[in-house]
């Protein structure tokens, strides 16, 4: 399967948008290899980079969240915390089962499906919410101006 980043899936904050193109990068150079015949370091890979992108990932998004009063923040939250059980069961299902196409199809589901729609779904709500937010702050800014503009007069 292959995973296509356009930038209609940015949310507009730079950090995490490049945080989810790279992750795309990552499913399809890793990806492709697994579907032909994983091996255990090559699925274990995987798996890191998963625990690895959820903590950092997750926390830099719930900093954002936390900083612009995003009013999903505790659903949102939620979310991660299932993703990162997730994860944890990839793993012990890969130390009890070793690498089958069982559990390739496993994490490919896990991080096609899950990843690419919450990005696509929840993420895009926070992206609204900040450029709401910095609209909102915008024209708060040019009313201050106008007003400070009026009051010299």
């Amino acid at each position: 399967m292959f995973y296509e980043w356009d930038d209609g899936m940015k949310i507009g904050y730079p950090e995490i948008d490049e945080q989810h193109k790279g992750l795309f990068d990552f499913m399809n150079e890793f990806f492709a290899p697994c579907a032909a015949g994983a091996e255990r370091e090559e699925i274990e890979k995987i798996i890191d980079y998963l625990e690895k992108y959820s903590q950092n990932h997750f926390t830099d998004e719930e900093r954002i969240q936390v900083e612009s009063n995003y009013p999903g923040y505790s659903q949102h939250k939620r979310y991660h915390e299932e993703f990162k059980i997730v994860v944890r069961g990839l793993r012990a299902d890969l130390e009890r089962m070793g690498p089958t196409p069982e559990l390739i199809a496993q994490i490919e589901m896990a991080v096609g499906s899950w990843l690419v729609d919450h990005i696509q779904t929840e993420d895009m709500k926070i992206g609204k919410h900040i450029r709401d937010a910095q609209k909102w702050r915008e024209e708060l800014e040019a009313m201050r101006a106008a007003n400070q503009l009026r009051d010299q007069e």
